[in-house]
């Protein structure tokens, strides 16, 4: 038991490190940027400067807001029969499914921490379908008992070559509270299936509410001529219909796993797009350098 408990703290413990990182990264680069009136190029009048700075006002009004996030963690249960594991520092191995129930853990409880308000759900994608098996709540110990019982299913890497999201997506659209801020991230771990839309349409009328946001992870082998990783990755890119997405791709690297779930936990309406996106600060080129068995 000892192991076990001492392996979870090992994983635990290399999270902390990357959650500070998802969000004050922007705050700093934001700061380093031009005010509007600070224009030498030519003189500007006080009406145009009042202008500016309303505009500039409105725009962090619009922006800045911490409202309560209802986030649905969509768990792809699917485990292909060539699935590799992750192998940490220690020598531990886990499959995939037992480490994004790890960094599901984390997130949680980093992003609690930030707004108590936050509520969260889970649902499972199985080998041709969905099922919501969660529903919202802030009561980490019954999201934690239910991700638990989450559990995968063996499939041969030749029975499907596709996977239909519509299904998922529907069952969001049930369950979805139109008055509250809501995103779905959507875990996907296939990598001989790619992911499709028998009604496309469905997904788009979600993604035209404005307060409803779709983030994908894809967890998947490493890419050969063998599997379809990088075409699932492309097909996965379309859910970005309206380019506010964050959609990141992660191998067999518990590091890299935790660090891209906690560029997750930055909120959507506070955070730059994907490709504006920097994780680089200046204080850590002076910190000592982190020490990690991962």
């Amino acid at each position: 038991m000892s192991d076990k408990f001492d392996t979870k703290d090992e994983i635990l413990q290399i999270s902390r490190k990357f959650e500070a990182i998802s969000t004050a990264d922007h705050s700093i680069n934001s700061n380093n940027q031009p005010s509007p009136s600070m224009s030498t190029s030519s003189p500007v009048s006080q009406d145009t400067q009042r202008r500016i700075t309303a505009e500039t006002m409105s725009t962090t009004i619009q922006y800045a807001p911490n409202l309560p996030e209802r986030v649905i963690f969509a768990v792809d249960t699917v485990r292909e029969d060539d699935c590799t594991q992750f192998e940490i520092g220690s020598g531990a191995k886990f499959s995939p499914l037992t480490m994004i129930k790890r960094v599901i853990e984390v997130f949680i409880c980093a992003k609690a921490s930030f707004n108590r308000k936050h509520e969260f759900a889970l649902m499972k994608l199985t080998e041709r379908s969905a099922e919501w098996i969660c529903d919202f709540t802030d009561n980490k110990k019954n999201l934690f008992n239910h991700l638990e019982r989450i559990e995968d299913i063996q499939v041969s890497s030749e029975t499907t070559a596709d996977y239909d999201l519509t299904p998922c997506f529907e069952i969001v659209e049930r369950n979805l509270p139109r008055t509250h801020l809501t995103r779905v991230v959507l875990i996907y771990t296939r990598s001989h299936c790619l992911p499709m839309f028998s009604d496309f349409q469905q997904y788009e009328m979600l993604m035209s509410l404005s307060k409803f946001f779709t983030d994908v992870l894809y967890v998947h082998e490493r890419p050969t001529d063998d599997n379809e990783c990088e075409d699932v990755y492309l097909k996965l890119g379309e859910l970005d219909i309206r380019h506010d997405s964050y959609i990141y791709e992660v191998a067999r690297n518990a590091a890299t796993l935790h660090n891209t779930m906690a560029k997750l936990l930055a909120h959507p309406l506070q955070r730059p797009k994907q490709d504006d996106t920097s994780y680089t600060s200046a204080w850590r080129e002076n910190s000592p350098e982190l020490q990690t068995n991962v």
